[in-house]
Parts: C-alpha cells; structure tokens; sequence
C-alpha cells in the first residue's frame, strides 16, 4: 500500500560513534545473510558481534529504546544497487523466536528503525510510502511506520557506499507475544 503520507520520524541519533567501526569493516569478507533480498548488498547481524560495537548495539536496543527481542543488521549497499519496491516480512525475528504471527499482526508487534550510518550524497535515497527521507546524516535515528503494510524502496545510484543500521524489534517479550498471538 501507497498512501504519499510521511510514516516516519527522526526520534534522535545513536549515543556512539561508528564511523571508526564502520570504516574497518572488509566488505569483501561479509557474506550474503538467508533473508538478503538483494545479491549485491553486504549485511552483518550487529546483534551478534562480540565486540564494542555489538555491545553498544544491545545496550541501546535494550535500554534506550526498550526491546524483549530485536535484531540489529549493518548493511552495505554499493554503488549502482537497487532494493526493489517492497514491505517488510520480518523473517528472521519471527523464526529465530517462532512467533506464530500472522502479517496482518507484524506492524502490532514490531517497531522499526532505520539508522543511517554514512552521510547522504548524491545518488544515495530511500523512499517510504511515496516519501523521501531527505538529507540524512550518519548516526541519525528514524522510527519507521507500519514496515509490513506500507511499500518502501531505496538505491544508491552514486559512487560511494551507502551503509545503515536497521534495528527491528518488539516491546514485548517472545513469550508475551505468544501468549497473545497463540
């Protein structure tokens, strides 16, 4: 669904620094993940990495925006790289904690957030239900809106890597969404 209503927010930005981190990073070396759409895009589950950065990423998830459950993916998207039109399945959370819920219930059950961790450039866009995120800087947080109803899509189509962190989650426990949902 299309509506060309604004269904985001910028809520803040994260309280730690990742461009030292994010510029570390070899690309080459990250493997396509099983829920990548996308051949070309390059993700890395933050939530698991044992290091700085993954616990920054936890703490943040857990403290200051209040998740149960969540997962947190670094993504790497090149240049000329396209993410076709789509709405959000959350196949990875809904598995790895077997919520039986159906995709009428995703947008009840799980927030989105999307993080951009490069500055905007030339050619880098993201359009969400008809509406262009404008002039983003790294670190900045957007709350994203209703991700499993509402079609959104993004590219870089400029000469420099487009990164972001995405942290999808729930406010409420996997055994409290069971409860619920069974």
């Amino acid at each position: 669904m299309i509506t060309y209503t604004k269904m985001f927010e910028k809520i803040g930005s994260l309280p730690f620094e990742t461009k030292h981190y994010v510029e570390k990073i070899d690309w080459e070396s990250v493997q396509k993940t099983s829920t990548q759409r996308v051949d070309k895009h390059r993700t890395i589950r933050a939530h698991d990495l044992n290091d700085s950065f993954g616990r920054n990423v936890r703490y943040y998830c857990e403290n200051d925006l209040n998740l149960k459950i969540y997962q947190a993916n670094i993504t790497m998207v090149p240049p000329g790289s396209l993410t076709p039109m789509h709405t959000d399945k959350y196949e990875y959370i809904r598995t790895t904690h077997k919520l039986p819920l159906s995709k009428t219930d995703h947008d009840k059950v799980f927030v989105k957030y999307w993080i951009p961790l490069s500055d905007r450039t030339i050619g880098h866009w993201f359009e969400y239900n008809g509406v262009l995120i404008g002039d983003w800087k790294a670190n900045d947080v957007y709350r994203i809106f209703g991700s499993s109803t509402f079609e959104h899509c993004a590219g870089n189509l400029g000469l420099e890597n487009r990164v972001r962190l995405e942290i999808i989650g729930s406010q409420l426990s996997a055994e409290k969404i069971h409860q619920i949902f069974a």
